[in-house]
């Protein structure tokens, strides 16, 4: 009976993935959003023109449905793997927490605040790739490309002028992933009969992805499937795990929930 009962929410399992894939091509396939005039979006969009929030919104929207439909791409071609899938998984999680994150406060400030935190943040962090690579070219004992230090000194500035605009706010809170994770999903299964359970699953989620991301085993150890031989008299047992649906439908659709609800206030503050 028991073998039956995983069959069943096996099948379970991928039938819920692969209902999804029809709007995650959509999505993928979509035209590019663009606000009403008159909308709070469009006024949104007046608080940082070099990458307006609804751009912003839509370029982590754009992340997430990619990750997803790769998911499904390699469901249909038959690879069902281990860590493969979580991976994409887990940055379709942390993309559509950012898009709902920012897009779902009623309060124009808010929205405004937490756009400015994803600017400094993505900022910050090109920054850093770009100095790295000046650092690369100067021990290859070549001249730095001259388009490489105009870049850095355009991100230099952005930096500086998003750092100034979120002090003159008086912002300091820090990026956290885990904390947008969990305030997406309480927004997007706040109808359900336990949001903030279902929000610690999706925390749960995006850090069981972050072993397979990290390329640390741990993720795998007592996951949906496996199977242990008796345990040696050093405490050793032979574990082995199959790929399963199971094991990755509730990360999947946590992601795709998520985009549901970033999707559904998107086209709400700017239609």
């Amino acid at each position: 009976m028991a073998k039956d009962d995983g069959a069943k929410r096996e099948a379970t399992a991928e039938a819920a993935i692969r209902g999804t894939f029809n709007q995650v091509k959509a999505w993928r396939s979509a035209a590019r959003f663009e606000p009403l005039a008159g909308t709070e979006l469009a006024t949104d969009n007046t608080g940082w023109l070099p990458l307006p929030l609804t751009e912003s919104v839509c370029l982590s929207l754009d992340f997430a449905s990619e990750q997803l439909d790769q998911v499904g791409v390699l469901v249909e071609s038959g690879n069902l793997s281990l860590t493969s899938q979580r991976v994409l998984i887990r940055t379709a999680l942390v993309s559509a927490s950012i898009a709902l994150w920012i897009v779902c406060p009623d309060e124009p400030g808010e929205r405004g605040s937490r756009h400015r935190s994803l600017i400094e943040q993505n900022t910050y962090r090109h920054q850093q790739a770009l100095k790295k690579q000046v650092d690369l070219e100067l021990a290859s004992g070549q001249p730095v490309q001259p388009n490489l230090m105009t870049m850095l000194g355009h991100v230099d500035k952005r930096l500086a002028e998003i750092q100034s605009l979120r002090a003159s706010f008086s912002e300091k809170a820090q990026w956290n992933d885990t904390s947008i994770i969990r305030n997406a999903s309480k927004v997007a299964f706040g109808k359900e009969p336990n949001p903030d359970g279902m929000a610690n699953e999706a925390v749960y989620e995006f850090m069981l992805a972050s072993s397979a991301s990290h390329g640390m085993p741990w993720g795998l150890f007592n996951a949906v499937g496996t199977e242990a031989t008796p345990s040696d008299a050093d405490g050793r047992a032979l574990m082995t795990l199959a790929p399963s649906y199971g094991a990755l439908v509730n990360g999947y659709m946590a992601a795709y929930w998520i985009s549901v609800a970033s999707w559904r206030y998107l086209v709400k503050r700017g239609r």
